[in-house]
Protein backbone atom coordinates (compact mmCIF):
# COMPACT_ATOMS: atom_id res chain seq x y z
CA UNK A 1 0.00 0.00 0.00
CA UNK A 2 0.88 3.22 -0.97
CA UNK A 3 1.68 6.10 2.15
CA UNK A 4 -0.39 8.92 3.40
CA UNK A 5 0.39 11.60 0.74
CA UNK A 6 1.90 9.77 -1.89
CA UNK A 7 0.41 10.67 -4.95
CA UNK A 8 0.29 8.04 -8.21
CA UNK A 9 -0.72 10.65 -10.76
CA UNK A 10 2.95 13.03 -9.54
CA UNK A 11 4.80 9.86 -9.52
CA UNK A 12 3.59 8.65 -12.65
CA UNK A 13 4.31 12.55 -14.14
CA UNK A 14 7.76 12.02 -13.08
CA UNK A 15 7.33 8.59 -15.58
CA UNK A 16 6.25 10.84 -18.30
CA UNK A 17 8.76 13.67 -18.16
CA UNK A 18 11.76 11.16 -17.89
CA UNK A 19 10.41 9.69 -21.24
CA UNK A 20 10.08 13.14 -23.22
CA UNK A 21 14.07 13.75 -22.00
CA UNK A 22 15.12 10.81 -23.30
CA UNK A 23 12.89 10.78 -26.86
CA UNK A 24 14.39 14.46 -27.03
CA UNK A 25 17.71 13.27 -26.54
CA UNK A 26 16.91 10.81 -29.68
CA UNK A 27 16.04 12.97 -31.68
CA UNK A 28 18.64 15.45 -31.16
CA UNK A 29 21.41 12.39 -31.39
CA UNK A 30 21.93 13.31 -35.30
CA UNK A 31 20.34 9.88 -36.51
CA UNK A 32 16.89 10.91 -37.59
CA UNK A 33 16.75 11.82 -41.01
CA UNK A 34 16.40 15.63 -41.37
CA UNK A 35 13.03 17.29 -42.12
CA UNK A 36 12.33 18.56 -45.61
CA UNK A 37 12.16 22.27 -45.11
CA UNK A 38 9.18 22.16 -47.36
CA UNK A 39 7.26 19.85 -45.16
CA UNK A 40 5.31 21.35 -42.58
CA UNK A 41 4.41 18.12 -40.75
CA UNK A 42 7.77 16.77 -40.58
CA UNK A 43 8.76 20.37 -39.58
CA UNK A 44 6.40 20.27 -36.63
CA UNK A 45 7.45 16.99 -35.60
CA UNK A 46 10.83 17.90 -35.64
CA UNK A 47 10.17 20.99 -33.15
CA UNK A 48 8.01 18.75 -31.37
CA UNK A 49 10.47 16.23 -30.39
CA UNK A 50 13.04 19.30 -30.15
CA UNK A 51 10.83 20.51 -27.37
CA UNK A 52 10.42 17.53 -25.55
CA UNK A 53 13.64 18.44 -24.26
CA UNK A 54 11.77 20.60 -21.73
CA UNK A 55 10.42 17.73 -19.71
CA UNK A 56 13.26 19.14 -16.94
CA UNK A 57 11.04 22.06 -16.69
CA UNK A 58 8.29 19.83 -16.01
CA UNK A 59 10.30 18.10 -13.23
CA UNK A 60 11.18 21.88 -11.91
CA UNK A 61 7.40 21.64 -11.04
CA UNK A 62 6.91 18.51 -9.57
CA UNK A 63 10.06 19.48 -7.10
CA UNK A 64 8.31 22.90 -6.20
CA UNK A 65 5.33 21.01 -5.01
CA UNK A 66 7.13 17.91 -3.20
CA UNK A 67 9.44 20.58 -1.34
CA UNK A 68 7.10 21.89 -0.13
CA UNK A 69 5.59 19.05 1.44
CA UNK A 70 9.20 18.05 2.73
CA UNK A 71 9.66 21.54 4.14
CA UNK A 72 6.23 20.89 6.17
CA UNK A 73 7.25 17.36 7.01
CA UNK A 74 10.57 18.22 8.71
CA UNK A 75 11.33 19.16 12.06
CA UNK A 76 14.16 21.27 10.95
CA UNK A 77 15.50 22.81 7.82
CA UNK A 78 18.99 20.95 8.71
CA UNK A 79 16.83 17.89 8.35
CA UNK A 80 15.22 18.95 5.11
CA UNK A 81 18.77 19.44 3.55
CA UNK A 82 19.82 16.13 4.89
CA UNK A 83 16.58 14.53 3.42
CA UNK A 84 17.62 16.41 -0.02
CA UNK A 85 21.20 15.75 -0.06
CA UNK A 86 20.28 11.59 0.60
CA UNK A 87 18.28 12.08 -2.57
CA UNK A 88 20.52 13.71 -5.10
CA UNK A 89 24.09 12.55 -4.22
CA UNK A 90 24.18 8.62 -3.24
CA UNK A 91 23.37 8.57 -7.38
CA UNK A 92 25.12 11.75 -8.23
CA UNK A 93 28.56 10.96 -6.44
CA UNK A 94 29.64 7.65 -7.84
CA UNK A 95 27.88 8.24 -10.97
CA UNK A 96 30.22 11.84 -11.36
CA UNK A 97 33.33 9.90 -9.88
CA UNK A 98 33.28 7.50 -12.59
CA UNK A 99 32.22 10.12 -14.94
CA UNK A 100 35.39 12.33 -14.24
CA UNK A 101 37.72 9.38 -14.05
CA UNK A 102 36.83 8.48 -17.79
CA UNK A 103 37.40 12.11 -18.63
CA UNK A 104 40.82 11.81 -16.93
CA UNK A 105 41.11 8.50 -19.11
CA UNK A 106 40.38 9.91 -22.49
CA UNK A 107 42.09 13.07 -21.92
CA UNK A 108 38.78 15.26 -22.21
CA UNK A 109 37.33 16.78 -19.64
CA UNK A 110 33.38 17.77 -20.35
CA UNK A 111 34.13 17.40 -24.16
CA UNK A 112 36.43 20.02 -23.88
CA UNK A 113 39.95 19.47 -23.86
CA UNK A 114 41.76 20.57 -20.85
CA UNK A 115 45.30 20.48 -19.44
CA UNK A 116 45.52 17.56 -16.86
CA UNK A 117 46.12 20.49 -13.70
CA UNK A 118 42.02 21.39 -14.23
CA UNK A 119 41.01 17.81 -13.94
CA UNK A 120 40.83 17.29 -10.47
CA UNK A 121 39.61 20.71 -9.66
CA UNK A 122 36.79 20.58 -12.77
CA UNK A 123 35.88 17.28 -11.35
CA UNK A 124 35.53 18.10 -7.78
CA UNK A 125 33.32 21.37 -8.63
CA UNK A 126 31.06 18.70 -10.91
CA UNK A 127 30.44 16.57 -7.88
CA UNK A 128 29.58 19.56 -5.94
CA UNK A 129 27.33 20.73 -8.90
CA UNK A 130 28.93 23.75 -9.18
CA UNK A 131 28.87 24.71 -12.85
CA UNK A 132 27.39 25.68 -15.11
CA UNK A 133 26.79 28.36 -11.81
CA UNK A 134 30.63 28.94 -12.47
CA UNK A 135 32.03 28.39 -15.81
CA UNK A 136 33.79 25.21 -15.83
CA UNK A 137 32.93 22.24 -18.23
CA UNK A 138 29.97 19.71 -17.19
CA UNK A 139 31.10 15.89 -16.55
CA UNK A 140 27.43 15.11 -17.63
CA UNK A 141 25.70 16.85 -19.66
CA UNK A 142 22.36 16.65 -17.49
CA UNK A 143 24.07 17.58 -13.98
CA UNK A 144 23.00 21.44 -14.90
CA UNK A 145 19.45 20.58 -13.65
CA UNK A 146 20.70 19.33 -10.70
CA UNK A 147 22.49 22.47 -9.79
CA UNK A 148 19.21 24.30 -10.47
CA UNK A 149 17.83 22.28 -8.08
CA UNK A 150 20.19 22.74 -5.38
CA UNK A 151 19.78 26.62 -5.69
CA UNK A 152 16.11 25.76 -5.23
CA UNK A 153 16.53 23.62 -1.72
CA UNK A 154 18.44 26.35 -0.80
CA UNK A 155 16.28 28.97 -1.45
CA UNK A 156 13.31 26.90 0.09
CA UNK A 157 15.04 26.47 3.37
CA UNK A 158 16.50 30.01 3.74
CA UNK A 159 13.06 31.09 3.85
CA UNK A 160 11.55 28.42 5.93
CA UNK A 161 14.33 29.68 8.16
CA UNK A 162 13.32 32.73 7.76
CA UNK A 163 9.48 31.88 8.49
CA UNK A 164 10.44 29.62 11.71
CA UNK A 165 12.61 32.35 14.02
CA UNK A 166 11.63 34.24 16.57
CA UNK A 167 12.11 37.87 14.93
CA UNK A 168 10.72 37.78 11.33
CA UNK A 169 13.21 40.63 9.69
CA UNK A 170 11.33 42.53 6.49
CA UNK A 171 14.52 43.58 5.38
CA UNK A 172 15.46 39.70 4.96
CA UNK A 173 12.47 38.91 3.98
CA UNK A 174 12.98 41.56 1.23
CA UNK A 175 16.45 40.70 0.71
CA UNK A 176 15.53 37.05 -0.13
CA UNK A 177 12.33 38.22 -2.68
CA UNK A 178 15.29 40.75 -4.15
CA UNK A 179 17.25 37.50 -4.88
CA UNK A 180 14.71 34.85 -6.00
CA UNK A 181 13.32 37.33 -8.35
CA UNK A 182 17.04 38.13 -10.23
CA UNK A 183 17.34 34.12 -10.13
CA UNK A 184 14.63 33.26 -11.89
CA UNK A 185 15.25 36.25 -14.33
CA UNK A 186 18.86 35.12 -14.90
CA UNK A 187 18.02 31.31 -14.75
CA UNK A 188 14.63 31.74 -16.75
CA UNK A 189 14.00 27.95 -16.68
CA UNK A 190 13.66 27.68 -12.63
CA UNK A 191 10.62 29.82 -13.48
CA UNK A 192 8.70 26.26 -13.96
CA UNK A 193 9.35 25.80 -10.11
CA UNK A 194 6.54 28.40 -9.25
CA UNK A 195 3.38 26.34 -10.65
CA UNK A 196 4.34 23.62 -7.77
CA UNK A 197 4.99 25.51 -5.33
CA UNK A 198 1.89 27.41 -5.80
CA UNK A 199 -0.30 24.19 -6.38
CA UNK A 200 1.45 22.73 -3.36
CA UNK A 201 0.46 26.38 -1.31
CA UNK A 202 -2.86 26.77 -2.44
CA UNK A 203 -4.71 23.54 -3.89
CA UNK A 204 -8.10 24.78 -3.48
CA UNK A 205 -7.13 27.95 -6.04
CA UNK A 206 -6.44 25.21 -8.46
CA UNK A 207 -9.82 22.65 -7.98
CA UNK A 208 -11.32 24.49 -10.83
CA UNK A 209 -8.63 23.33 -13.24
CA UNK A 210 -8.70 19.73 -12.39
CA UNK A 211 -12.58 19.27 -13.45
CA UNK A 212 -11.36 19.14 -16.90
CA UNK A 213 -8.15 17.35 -16.82
CA UNK A 214 -8.86 16.29 -20.12
CA UNK A 215 -7.58 19.68 -21.22
CA UNK A 216 -4.42 18.96 -19.93
CA UNK A 217 -4.16 16.87 -23.44
CA UNK A 218 -4.15 19.75 -25.45
CA UNK A 219 -1.95 22.37 -22.45
CA UNK A 220 0.66 20.28 -22.38
CA UNK A 221 1.67 20.76 -26.21
CA UNK A 222 1.09 23.99 -25.61
CA UNK A 223 3.54 24.54 -23.08
CA UNK A 224 5.96 22.94 -24.80
CA UNK A 225 5.96 24.71 -27.96
CA UNK A 226 5.42 27.90 -26.40
CA UNK A 227 8.33 27.68 -24.08
CA UNK A 228 10.24 25.88 -27.38
CA UNK A 229 9.37 28.99 -29.24
CA UNK A 230 11.16 31.71 -27.01
CA UNK A 231 14.71 29.62 -27.85
CA UNK A 232 15.65 29.44 -23.83
CA UNK A 233 16.91 26.23 -24.25
CA UNK A 234 20.78 26.84 -23.19
CA UNK A 235 21.54 24.30 -20.01
CA UNK A 236 23.56 27.77 -18.35
CA UNK A 237 22.54 30.65 -17.04
CA UNK A 238 21.99 31.54 -20.88
CA UNK A 239 19.86 34.04 -22.20
CA UNK A 240 18.05 36.19 -19.30
CA UNK A 241 14.60 36.39 -19.05
CA UNK A 242 14.02 39.88 -19.42
CA UNK A 243 15.97 40.06 -22.77
CA UNK A 244 13.56 37.58 -24.06
CA UNK A 245 10.63 39.47 -23.17
CA UNK A 246 12.05 42.59 -25.05
CA UNK A 247 12.59 40.98 -27.97
CA UNK A 248 9.01 40.20 -28.26
CA UNK A 249 8.93 36.88 -26.69
CA UNK A 250 6.83 37.77 -23.07
CA UNK A 251 3.75 36.16 -24.28
CA UNK A 252 4.96 33.66 -25.37
CA UNK A 253 6.76 33.10 -21.68
CA UNK A 254 3.43 33.90 -20.13
CA UNK A 255 1.23 31.61 -22.30
CA UNK A 256 3.92 28.58 -21.32
CA UNK A 257 4.13 29.62 -17.99
CA UNK A 258 -0.13 29.37 -17.63
CA UNK A 259 -0.36 26.19 -19.81
CA UNK A 260 2.75 24.49 -17.15
CA UNK A 261 0.52 25.96 -14.49
CA UNK A 262 -2.85 23.99 -15.54
CA UNK A 263 -0.58 20.92 -16.92
CA UNK A 264 0.11 20.19 -13.30
CA UNK A 265 -2.77 21.21 -12.09
CA UNK A 266 -4.12 18.24 -13.64
CA UNK A 267 -1.36 16.03 -12.83
CA UNK A 268 -2.44 17.11 -8.66
CA UNK A 269 -5.47 16.07 -9.22
CA UNK A 270 -6.58 13.25 -6.72
CA UNK A 271 -5.45 9.72 -7.96
CA UNK A 272 -9.02 8.96 -8.55
CA UNK A 273 -8.87 11.61 -11.34
CA UNK A 274 -6.34 12.52 -13.81
CA UNK A 275 -5.05 11.16 -16.30
CA UNK A 276 -5.02 7.11 -16.37
CA UNK A 277 -1.99 7.02 -18.41
CA UNK A 278 -0.24 8.15 -15.26
CA UNK A 279 -1.45 5.53 -13.26
CA UNK A 280 -0.47 2.89 -15.46
CA UNK A 281 2.10 0.49 -14.43
CA UNK A 282 5.02 1.28 -16.71
CA UNK A 283 4.68 4.77 -15.51
CA UNK A 284 4.47 4.36 -11.96
CA UNK A 285 7.63 1.69 -12.15
CA UNK A 286 9.56 4.64 -14.75
CA UNK A 287 8.55 7.58 -12.12
CA UNK A 288 10.04 5.17 -9.33
CA UNK A 289 13.73 5.10 -11.58
CA UNK A 290 12.83 8.31 -13.05
CA UNK A 291 15.71 9.79 -11.14
CA UNK A 292 18.47 7.19 -12.23
CA UNK A 293 16.97 6.91 -15.67
CA UNK A 294 17.53 10.78 -15.79
CA UNK A 295 20.88 10.22 -15.24
CA UNK A 296 21.74 7.07 -16.77
CA UNK A 297 20.36 7.51 -20.13
CA UNK A 298 23.03 10.03 -21.78
CA UNK A 299 25.84 7.71 -20.75
CA UNK A 300 24.07 4.63 -22.04
CA UNK A 301 23.42 6.75 -24.91
CA UNK A 302 26.70 7.55 -25.45
CA UNK A 303 27.80 3.55 -25.34
CA UNK A 304 25.29 2.58 -27.57
CA UNK A 305 25.48 5.42 -30.46
CA UNK A 306 28.95 4.46 -32.19
CA UNK A 307 27.83 0.79 -31.74
CA UNK A 308 25.03 1.55 -33.78
CA UNK A 309 26.42 3.68 -36.27
CA UNK A 310 29.20 1.41 -37.33
CA UNK A 311 27.04 -1.54 -37.74
CA UNK A 312 23.16 -0.46 -38.85
CA UNK A 313 22.36 1.52 -41.83
CA UNK A 314 21.39 4.92 -41.48
CA UNK A 315 18.63 6.94 -41.65
CA UNK A 316 15.83 5.78 -39.41
CA UNK A 317 17.04 2.16 -39.31
CA UNK A 318 19.97 3.07 -37.24
CA UNK A 319 17.38 5.62 -35.30
CA UNK A 320 14.79 3.18 -34.33
CA UNK A 321 17.72 0.60 -33.07
CA UNK A 322 19.23 3.73 -31.57
CA UNK A 323 16.38 4.22 -29.47
CA UNK A 324 15.33 0.21 -28.42
CA UNK A 325 18.88 0.03 -27.83
CA UNK A 326 19.27 2.84 -25.61
CA UNK A 327 16.45 2.29 -23.74
CA UNK A 328 16.78 -1.22 -22.83
CA UNK A 329 20.48 -0.08 -21.61
CA UNK A 330 19.29 3.12 -20.04
CA UNK A 331 16.79 1.00 -18.03
CA UNK A 332 19.04 -1.95 -16.77
CA UNK A 333 21.51 0.91 -15.77
CA UNK A 334 18.57 3.16 -13.91
CA UNK A 335 17.00 -0.01 -12.76
CA UNK A 336 20.36 -1.26 -11.06
CA UNK A 337 21.48 2.15 -9.79
CA UNK A 338 17.61 3.01 -7.95
CA UNK A 339 18.04 -0.42 -6.33
CA UNK A 340 21.88 -0.36 -5.64
CA UNK A 341 21.97 3.65 -4.82
CA UNK A 342 19.06 5.33 -3.99
CA UNK A 343 17.40 2.57 -2.01
CA UNK A 344 20.35 0.65 -0.40
CA UNK A 345 23.01 2.73 -0.42
CA UNK A 346 21.16 5.57 0.63
CA UNK A 347 19.34 3.49 3.19
CA UNK A 348 23.41 2.54 4.85
CA UNK A 349 23.63 6.15 4.86
CA UNK A 350 20.37 6.82 6.90
CA UNK A 351 21.34 3.55 9.35
CA UNK A 352 24.83 5.72 10.01
CA UNK A 353 22.85 8.25 12.04
CA UNK A 354 22.27 10.51 8.70
CA UNK A 355 18.57 10.37 8.76
CA UNK A 356 16.51 13.51 8.97
CA UNK A 357 14.38 14.61 11.48
CA UNK A 358 11.07 14.42 10.25
CA UNK A 359 7.57 15.22 11.54
CA UNK A 360 5.63 12.43 9.92
CA UNK A 361 6.34 9.83 8.17
CA UNK A 362 8.72 10.28 4.62
CA UNK A 363 7.01 10.00 1.39
CA UNK A 364 7.91 6.34 -1.03
CA UNK A 365 10.34 6.78 -3.06
CA UNK A 366 8.18 7.48 -6.17
CA UNK A 367 7.11 10.64 -4.44
CA UNK A 368 10.29 12.27 -3.30
CA UNK A 369 12.02 15.31 -5.51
Amino acid sequence: MSSPGFSRNVNGFRGLCVSLVFLHHVAHSGLPPAADPESLWQLALQDLFMSFGYGVELFFMISGYVIVQSLRRHASVGGFLADRALRIFPVWLPLGLVLGIACVVVGKLGFVASEPAWWLPVVLANLALLPPLVPLPLVHPASWSLSYEWLFYLACAALALWSRSATRSRIVLVLWIVAAAWLIAAIPRSLFFLPGVALALAPSVFAPLQRATWLGAFSLPLMLACWYSTGIFAAQFGTPLWSVVAAGQGIAVLVALLAGTHVFACVGAPDDAGWPLLRSRAAQHLGRISYSFYLMHPVAMAVVKPIVVRTVPEGWPATLVFLAASALVSWALAYASWALLEQRFARWLKSRGTAPASGTAALPQGQSA
